[in-house]
């Protein structure tokens, strides 16, 4: 009986799990904002807030974004997706956290594309662009696997779905999970995805007033709860790790950005001992992006600070009574980083 019970469990997984479905449906459906009130509403009290952020005057071509909880990362979110702008297309660079790892198996050292035909957001449901067909066209197998699986178990993507709708309605998205990767493979991947990327935007007359590069990452996760306490505790280790997420903006982030200083990121062990869960979403993104700048405009990306903030000491968005929350409580034992970062042209 118990061995009948989960051969049909296993089958129920797999219809839903490989179902063609053509809505990819959230993942995090308690602390994110996916309904027209909840980001209206969320949008409308973070600029009630009016916290501080720098305004970047040149044009966006790609950031970083975080993709905690709403309520703790909306303010840095919002402060960096609303200078971007009407957009057509977002190429969006994910992590792929440990929980879609456990269920879709291990991976490495490959890119993972969906194949769903929409994206669930408010407003309405995001197209994923024909650049995906592109890709899976001209790139060789075994560059890539296709899985609404591992797209399905993860939120890093997602997050920044429901503010991109709410400023630029209509835009589609080339959504790329970005599993662990070696140097060698970033550098091999990002340069047939950049070159196709070029390819497509041309055969499309797409410039960068067209598209934006998007990558995902929180910045540390600190304190007992995350095992991590490379600065010590209290309020010392807070403010040691604070410091430090800033000085890796400082050294890798900020200025202009070439392929040696973004490999450098890798060589340097940058976040050996710091839980950025954008190891390798940043340096790839990057690597890519770059890659497709030189390609497009033969000039380099120039790395501008948005926004910094933690859970431990920064306004939480004070909103209540709207169907979504926080996943988790913060404390010295228990903080998270957001960034966000704007690069443009130079």
């Amino acid at each position: 009986m118990k061995y009948l019970a989960f051969v049909f469990f296993m089958l129920l997984f797999a219809g839903n799990a490989f179902s063609k479905d053509d809505v990819r449906k959230p993942f995090d459906d308690v602390s994110y904002a996916w309904s027209n009130q909840q980001i209206e509403v969320l949008i409308k009290t973070i600029e009630k807030m009016n916290l501080p952020y720098q305004k970047v005057n040149r044009q966006i071509v790609a950031a970083m974004f975080p993709h905690d909880d709403h309520l703790y990362s909306g303010v840095t979110l919002n402060s960096l997706v609303k200078q971007i702008g009407k957009r057509k297309l977002a190429i969006i660079f994910g992590v792929t956290h440990k929980t879609a790892r456990k269920i879709g198996g291990p991976v490495k050292n490959t890119l993972i594309f969906d194949n769903y035909k929409y994206w669930y957001a408010p407003y309405q449901n995001i197209k994923v662009s024909d650049l995906r067909d592109y890709l899976e066209k001209h790139l060789n197998d075994k560059d890539y696997i296709v899985s609404n699986i591992f797209h399905s178990y993860e939120h890093s993507i997602e997050a920044v779905l429901p503010f991109l709708n709410y400023y630029s309605r209509g835009i589609e998205i080339m959504p790329i999970m970005v599993p662990p990767m070696d140097l060698k493979a970033m550098d091999r991947l990002s340069g047939k995805l950049s070159k196709q990327i070029a390819n497509y935007l041309k055969e499309n007359n797409l410039t960068f007033k067209d598209i934006i590069f998007l990558i995902s990452t929180d910045a540390n996760h600190y304190g007992e709860d995350f095992k991590n306490l490379e600065f010590g505790k209290g309020e010392e280790g807070h403010k040691k790790a604070r410091k430090h997420d800033m000085e890796i903006f400082n050294k890798y982030y900020k200025g202009e950005i070439t392929k040696a200083r973004v490999k450098r990121i890798v060589k340097n062990g940058v976040y050996e001992k710091t839980l950025w869960c954008g190891r390798y979403s940043i340096p790839f993104g990057l690597l890519t992006t770059e890659k497709v700048v030189e390609k497009m405009e033969r000039k380099h990306l120039f790395g501008h600070f948005v926004r910094y903030d933690d859970t431990y000491i920064d306004p939480v968005i004070p909103l209540k009574g709207y169907g979504f929350g926080v996943s988790a409580p913060f404390s010295l034992k228990h903080w998270v980083g957001h960034i966000s970062v704007a690069f443009t042209l130079k």
